[in-house]
């Protein structure tokens, strides 16, 4: 294990490290998953934002923007509007529709608002009792919703790139929200502060690194976000997740590796 890597180890990982028990394969493997389907929806929502503001849209008909695949074709959908006073009814101001060759979406506006499935109003008030839970953050966020196997959902807010940091990882929180929409059944912090990264640096000769890295301090395994960051920063290069105890690896396709204990490694 790189000396750089044992120096900034021994930094100062609080002992609050949930778990003492490496993440199994299958653990990890639904990290990756979680991951990629944030990294997804993140690229869909900036497409079809692009593709909404470029029809100078009425604001005021706008709170959010939620999406989702299309059931029956698994192209994603993704719907800008707000929810009426009484939160029952998500009020669909524009649409855009993925189209079956990859990367071409259409916009519809809707006019007036039309109401959304009842799939999608749950959906538009689980993200926004999220982020009225969040409150007012200092800096610009995004809030992702993804509907899980279990029925309820899953609510990021993650930390969105600014000039200063094009690719921010950390800072972020994971609601889980009843399937409803009403109910937060649990707020998980993933990281602390927000560390600000830049593109990969160029090494001697005008090679870039093999892998970067960060110290967690939360818990004992990396988290969604960590595979979040990997895969969408560019140019890609793995990441490594140095824990209290353990050390592993996020490969730039979001797989990650289990490498063994950090006290193990720091001695090689």
């Amino acid at each position: 294990m790189r000396r750089w890597i044992a120096a900034l180890l021994f930094v100062a990982v609080p002992a609050a490290a949930q778990r003492t028990t490496p993440a199994s394969q299958e653990e990890l493997d639904a990290i990756t998953t979680r991951g990629v389907r944030l990294a997804i929806y993140d690229r869909v929502a900036w497409i079809a934002t692009d593709s909404v503001l470029a029809l100078h849209p009425d604001q005021s008909r706008i709170q959010m923007y939620i999406a989702h695949p299309d059931p029956a074709t698994g192209r994603f959908v993704v719907l800008f509007g707000r929810l009426n006073a009484a939160r029952d009814t998500f009020l669909v101001a524009y649409r855009v529709i993925e189209h079956e060759q990859p990367g071409i979406y259409s916009t519809v506006t809707v006019d007036p608002s039309a109401p959304a499935v009842e799939q999608e109003t749950a959906m538009a008030r689980a993200l926004d009792l999220a982020r009225r839970d969040f409150g007012v953050p200092q800096r610009p966020y995004n809030i992702a919703v993804l509907a899980t196997e279990g029925g309820v959902w899953s609510v990021y807010a993650i930390p969105a790139p600014t000039s200063r940091s094009p690719y921010p990882l950390g800072g972020d929180i994971r609601w889980t929200i009843s399937s409803d929409g009403l109910r937060i059944l649990e707020k998980r912090q993933l990281h602390k502060s927000v560390l600000e990264f830049g593109p990969p640096p160029n090494t001697a000769g005008g090679k870039k690194p093999v892998e970067d890295f960060h110290v967690a301090v939360v818990d004992n395994l990396p988290e969604d976000t960590d595979v979040f960051f990997t895969i969408t920063r560019q140019p890609l290069v793995a990441h490594l997740v140095l824990t209290k105890d353990f050390v592993y690896r996020i490969d730039t396709n979001g797989s990650i590796r289990y490498l063994g204990k950090a006290a193990d490694l720091l001695h090689k």
